[in-house]
């Protein structure tokens, strides 16, 4: 598993997980992070929040 701590718009993270790594993404935006699930899920990724 990678942590990205200030993920922003997971740019970094979507890629790695697409290429089969197991993904944590952290950033205390809640604004931006409903950008990356976005972005995710055109990725053809799924997200989870907690």
């Amino acid at each position: 598993m990678i942590l990205e701590v200030g993920c922003g718009t997971a740019r970094r993270t979507i890629e790695l997980a697409g290429g089969g790594y197991l993904m944590t993404g952290f950033d205390i935006s809640s604004g931006i992070l409903s950008v990356t699930e976005c972005a995710a899920a055109a990725a053809g990724l799924s997200v989870t929040r907690n």
